[in-house]
């Protein structure tokens, strides 16, 4: 009873697209593998629209728009990088009317890849990563199982 005033601080992290979870530890660069960015989860696409994960505000977003970063109201900084090597492209295959600053809404859709022609250059593994986890840790994750837009990746406590 006494927990009904109690705030819940958790972050649930959806999906910014659809695809087949896998651990971060298996994605083919090393940066992300080895968690030196930080702490999250990798998605083989199989769609085209990524959208941002959680509601905040657009606190990264590269001008090759291959990546992007949301910052919650509580700080936490939540970093979408789409592919390996992507950003070699200099935005080419990616298009995007969201600016740095935007406030988003989970679900609201940032970028959209032109995959077919993406894939045949580059391995589109998506890592999503708590870039700054500010005390709190992955709890709860998804991982060998396909996803949906927005559904749940992992929850933040």
């Amino acid at each position: 009873m006494f927990n009904l005033f109690k705030k819940n601080n958790s972050l649930e992290v959806g999906s910014p697209i659809n695809g087949e979870c896998v651990q971060l530890e298996e994605v083919n660069d090393s940066m992300f593998s080895q968690k030196m960015l930080g702490d999250g989860i990798a998605i083989i696409p199989s769609g085209n629209t990524f959208v941002s994960p959680c509601d905040g505000v657009i606190s990264a977003f590269f001008p090759s728009l291959h990546a992007f970063g949301v910052t919650t109201n509580d700080g936490i900084e939540i970093l979408v990088h789409i592919g390996l090597d992507t950003v070699n492209e200099n935005g080419k295959g990616f298009t995007s009317t969201m600016v740095q600053g935007k406030k988003v809404k989970k679900g609201d859709v940032i970028v959209t890849a032109d995959m077919d022609y993406l894939k045949q250059k580059y391995d589109m593994t998506t890592m999503i990563v708590v870039t700054n986890a500010k005390e709190k840790s992955i709890q709860e994750r998804s991982v060998n199982q396909t996803v949906n837009s927005m559904d749940t990746l992992f929850v933040l406590k």
